[in-house]
């Protein structure tokens, strides 16, 4: 039991650390993208669309990658807490008066590390960042979208 406890353990590990892998390097591809169009002294039309094109396409790359690996790692943790309950039971002797819940999950138990700003997980953070991410490139791809946007709010604001 110990050995399968240990293994769930790494693999979980494991693709906590792809999906910050996966979230870096994204990152800085996305800023480095925008950095050069920023920099583009010509503001080519021609290569800031392509760049934009290739940042959305990047995003959603970027944003199936990130809940993929989510739903790995809530895999992992759903058969480690499975895993807990009869591993920790021959550790731990729990009187029948106790809870076994209380002792579940106890690795990750208590991490405030988990949580942005103590209420967003942290594993939203790759998600809302590909899709703000992919925000900029549309609205750069598509600048007339931000003026259409900023007259409908104007719109329903002052009526």
């Amino acid at each position: 039991m110990e050995e399968l406890y240990k293994i769930l353990l790494t693999e979980r590990e494991n693709d906590s650390k792809r999906y910050w892998a996966i979230f870096n390097l994204m990152n800085i591809i996305n800023a480095g993208l925008l950095a050069v169009i920023a920099t583009e002294k010509s503001q080519n039309l021609y290569y800031r669309d392509l760049a934009a094109c290739f940042g959305m396409i990047l995003c959603v790359v970027w944003l199936l990658a990130e809940l993929r690996m989510v739903g790995w790692i809530r895999s992992w943790e759903r058969k480690i807490r499975y895993i807990e309950t009869w591993y920790l039971k021959e550790i731990i002797p729990t009187s029948e008066s106790k809870s076994l819940y209380d002792l579940r999950f106890r690795i990750f138990k208590d991490r405030k590390s988990d949580f942005l700003w103590g209420i967003i997980p942290t594993r939203s953070v790759g998600p809302i960042v590909s899709v703000l991410f992919g925000v900029v490139w549309l609205l750069i791809r598509f600048p007339g979208l931000l003026k259409l946007i900023s007259t409908i709010l104007s719109h329903f604001i002052h009526h």
